[in-house]
This record gives structure tokens, C-alpha cells and sequence, in this order.
């Protein structure tokens, strides 16, 4: 913990700043700062979520929002917050008390005159879990355009074109062309199953941590090909 805040401008040396730090906050800074709260108090008000906003305030401490709940804290903290061997550590520290028989409330710090310590609650211990990393999909968009033989056709809300491109298995795809779509729907083009399109498709392929989706879109149907009615004898 130390070798994480020494790398702040200010910096912690003692074992003792690092224990005001960890409970009360921080008065290491030009005479404390009013209001901040200490590593415990921070995560146990975090509840195992992540910031949607950390803004420095220019004092020496930084503005930490996440939903309705609002906290200072000084810019050591955030570094510790930052540091994932130090949040390891804290969750190792809440899976070994969760593990205890009976107990009720944690604390974590002396009763003294003017310290209060930090409470934690037996329902309070997940909140030293190190938060799960954003899981933002990297996105890659496509245009082609293709044939594609009509397997199946639905107009309810919620549900997508069947289609098939030649290949083993039919997909699936959403189907924006409105002017085509209502054309259909409104009985001026009869769709059969052997029908064929040629259209304007935009695939989008979204890759995250734990998935791989691909999603295929008709952005323009170009030409409507009847297919074949009854058998060709010449």
C-alpha cells in the first residue's frame, strides 16, 4: 500500500499516515481535509460498484459520484483505490471474516477520543470484492451486398427474416428496408419461400470479455427475384 501512494506528489512515508489513510481519511494534507473519508469507509459506501465520476477538486482531495451517493476523498486514497493488489487484499480480508462463525460487525480501528472507527457489517463484507472490469464490446461494422433466398417472413415487433445464402444453416437478419417491408405487408409484392433478394446488408460484429455476437442488418433491398413456380421442361 505504501509503494502505491508514494507515487502521488504527496507522498506517504510512515506506517501511521498510511493507518490515517485506511480509517480516517487523511489529515496528512496541509491539516486535514473536512469531510473525506478513509479507504474502508470509501469502498464499504461503494458497495463493490464502480465510480461514474472521479473528479479532482484542486485541494488535494478528489469528488467520487456513483449513482446517488457522493464522497471526498484525498488523492492518496484514490490511489489505493486504484491499486489492484491493495483491493486484492482488502477482498482476501472480507472472505476470511465472511468465513467466521458468528460474527456480526467488523471493526477496523482503536475507540479513542477523536477517532471513530470504521464499522462493517456482516452484509457489508462483499463490498471489499475488487470491482469486475468494464464490459464495453469492441464493435466492427460491414457492407456487402449479397443474394439471399427467403426462408421465412415476420412482421410482429421482435421478430427477424429468416435467409439463407447458399450456406448449410438459414439466418437470421433485421430487416430496415420499410419501403420493401411495407410493400409486403400490405399485399402489393406476394413473398414465397423460394424467393430471392438482392440486397445491401451491414453485418456488425460486437466482441466483449465473455461474448461474440454477430448481427446482420437489410439496409436496402435492391431486386426481388420470384422464384420458380413449377418445373422448367425445356
Amino acid at each position: 500500500m505504501l509503494d502505491a501512494v508514494t507515487a502521488n506528489p504527496d507522498r506517504v512515508v510512515a506506517a501511521d499516515q498510511l493507518m490515517d489513510l485506511l480509517i480516517k481519511g487523511g489529515t496528512i494534507i496541509g491539516g486535514g481535509a473536512a469531510g473525506a473519508v478513509g479507504l474502508f469507509a470509501a469502498v464499504k459506501r461503494l458497495r463493490g460498484r464502480r465510480p461514474e465520476n472521479v473528479e479532482p477538486i484542486g485541494d488535494g482531495t478528489t469528488r467520487i459520484t456513483v449513482g446517488d451517493t457522493t464522497l471526498i476523498v484525498v488523492n492518496p486514497v484514490v490511489n489505493l483505490l486504484k491499486d489492484l493488489p491493495t483491493r486484492e487484499a482488502l477482498e482476501e480480508i472480507g472472505t476470511r471474516a465472511s468465513k467466521v462463525e458468528g460474527l456480526r460487525s467488523l471493526r477496523i480501528g482503536a475507540e479513542s477520543e477523536g477517532t471513530e472507527p470504521v464499522r462493517l457489517e456482516r452484509s457489508d463484507l462483499p463490498s471489499l470484492r475488487v470491482p469486475p472490469e468494464p464490459d464495453e464490446p469492441d464493435t466492427q461494422v460491414s457492407h456487402r451486398e449479397a443474394w439471399l433466398r427467403i426462408v421465412s417472413v415476420h412482421f410482429r415487433d421482435g421478430y427477424k427474416w429468416r435467409f439463407s445464402d447458399g450456406g448449410e444453416r438459414p439466418f437470421t437478419a433485421e430487416m430496415e428496408d420499410t419501403d420493401f417491408r411495407n410493400r409486403v405487408q400490405e399485399g402489393q409484392l406476394a413473398l414465397n419461400a423460394n424467393d430471392a433478394i438482392r440486397c445491401r446488408i451491414r453485418e456488425e460484429q460486437s466482441l466483449s470479455a465473455t461474448t461474440l455476437l454477430k448481427t446482420l442488418f437489410i439496409e436496402e433491398v435492391l431486386e426481388h427475384r420470384p422464384g420458380a413456380r413449377q418445373l422448367t421442361l425445356v
